[in-house]
């Protein structure tokens, strides 16, 4: 309930903006899940293992957009190279 007073009267609080990034993904609304998210990484958040494998951010990972926010891995080198198109 405290949450959704907060959300209510904005805030500036990174760790306020990912509970109700979280909470959204939960209950699966994406779209305000993904709203909270980008307003966490604008807010300072740095992407960790809480968005990328807790399970109640589970439906956010699966939305469109969240791809964009991921670097793509580098591909391992072998003998030095890499093969043309790979990160």
């Amino acid at each position: 309930m405290q949450l959704m007073v907060l959300q209510l009267h904005g805030n500036e609080d990174v760790e306020i903006s990912l509970q109700l990034a979280e909470f959204y993904s939960a209950t699966q609304e994406v779209d305000l899940a993904m709203r909270y998210f980008v307003q966490a990484l604008e807010q300072g958040y740095r992407l960790d293992y809480r968005v990328l494998q807790a399970p109640l951010f589970s439906a956010l990972r699966h939305h469109h957009g969240f791809k964009r926010f991921i670097k793509p891995k580098p591909k391992q080198l072998i003998d030095g190279k890499r093969k043309i198109g790979e990160y």
